[in-house]
């Protein structure tokens, strides 16, 4: 009996042993320098991304304005790189296919022209402002109008973004205390109404700030003069 026992436990350990390795998924690298198409200076702090099953995070450009990106799964896949910023993602870049291959490296050499990266300098403005105002869950999203007399454009940040630039709006609690939202006005593509808003503060950026820093600016409300449904040319009447 014992004997047989032996060799039943054997034949199993044996059959464990046999068993075939799981194939490992082919890898290869990304690397390249981001430099100023005229004066040839490194891009320092762009962010480099890949968009791939198992690709996280954004990575940004070393002193040198050098990336690398290792362990790449191998295909085709898309690049991207955007500017150095103070706002959460700055303008972009490029945006391109790339092919890498197993086991080898892939050089992407970009050059950024002139202007392309240009953000304004951290200012505040103090005013009277008007734009469409969205609050939601996690979300207080303003685009004021452009006002030449402020300073403010439209869009608030040049340049090709995954998300056009907007302002966090803060309501102090006086502010907050007066405010009464009218019904039945458009909603945005997640449900959320919005608003056609009058109001006076500050508005303050670039910067990250908000719901996880999402938002460019920061606009802090005093106090509320008019607020009404969102029409179709609000911004070009007062």
């Amino acid at each position: 009996m014992t004997s047989r026992l032996v060799r039943m436990a054997l034949v199993g350990t044996a059959c464990v042993a046999v068993a075939p390795p799981l194939m490992a998924q082919a890898r290869g690298t990304l690397r390249g320098t981001i430099t100023d198409s005229v004066t040839g200076a490194p891009v320092v702090a762009a962010r480099v991304a890949m968009k791939c099953d198992g690709c996280y995070g954004r990575y940004p450009t070393d002193s040198a304005g050098r990336y690398r990106l290792d362990r790449i799964p191998s295909g085709s896949a898309r690049f991207e790189a955007h500017c150095p910023s103070a706002t959460l993602l700055g303008a972009e870049i490029a945006q391109r296919k790339v092919d890498i291959v197993a086991d080898s490296e892939t050089v992407l050499d970009l050059q950024v022209s002139p202007g392309q990266c240009a953000e304004p300098k951290y200012s505040e403005r103090t005013g009277v402002f008007r734009g469409d105002w969205t609050p939601g869950f996690e979300a207080s999203a303003f685009r004021p109008c452009a006002d030449t007399a402020l300073g403010v454009p439209a869009p608030l940040l040049p340049g090709i973004r995954p998300v056009p630039p907007k302002a966090w709006a803060y309501l102090a609690p006086g502010a907050a205390d007066r405010l009464s939202l009218p019904t039945g006005t458009a909603s945005d593509p997640n449900g959320n109404a919005t608003y056609f808003v009058i109001w006076r503060g500050v508005l303050k950026g670039p910067g990250t700030y908000g719901h996880m820093g999402v938002s460019a600016f920061s606009m802090v409300v005093d106090s509320v003069i008019a607020v009404r449904g969102r029409g179709p040319s609000d911004c070009d009447t007062r």
